[in-house]
């Protein structure tokens, strides 16, 4: 998502000081991403929000290129059973849902399975998965529609900036009271 923000200033306060516009301006978008960071957490879910295992998380960098700032958000996550990062999955969806828009089929084998609850060791033979789907452990399936998208990134970073102009005044305010 690549949106640019336009924030009202006096072209005065540039041409007097340059460096002090410069600071103001990276020192809005580091909190404009932090913020945008924060919302992505709380709407992302528990795992990827943070809250629970795995590797990654949520994570902001702003960058300088020339006269131009830009803050990139991005969310990581590597599932501690498999090493795949699922965040780009979460949020883009999956199957019908996804970018593909096709239903889930296996690769190899005939079905899809797998355990509905956490921590459950997964059964190793045709008589465990049995088993398992006689009492609701388990499932398994031809193929799935996949997952809808949540996409916590971008709901989190469109509710940071409505409050970018609020968080340039405040910082502006901020650095001439330094000064």
């Amino acid at each position: 998502m690549n949106k640019a923000i336009t924030l009202e200033t006096d072209d005065r306060v540039i041409k007097a000081a340059p460096e002090k516009f410069f600071k103001i301006c990276y020192q809005t978008t580091g909190q404009i991403m932090e913020l945008a960071r924060q919302y992505a957490k709380e709407k992302a879910p528990g795992r990827i929000g943070g809250s629970q295992g795995g590797y990654g998380g949520i994570s902001f960098r702003v960058e300088v290129n020339g006269e131009i700032i830009e803050g990139t958000l991005a969310a990581v996550f590597r599932d501690p059973e498999t090493g795949v990062d699922i965040a780009y999955f979460v949020h883009e969806g999956t199957g019908l849902y996804g970018p593909r828009k096709q239903l889930i089929r296996p690769k190899y084998g005939k079905a899809l399975a797998w355990v509905t609850l956490k921590g459950l060791p997964r059964p190793q033979t045709a008589q465990e998965w049995k088993l398992y789907r006689i009492r609701g452990l388990a499932v398994v399936v031809k193929s799935t529609k996949g997952q809808k998208p949540n996409p916590f990134l971008k709901e989190g970073m469109k509710k940071a900036l409505e409050k970018a102009p609020e968080i340039y005044r405040q910082v502006s305010k901020r650095m001439n009271e330094e000064s």
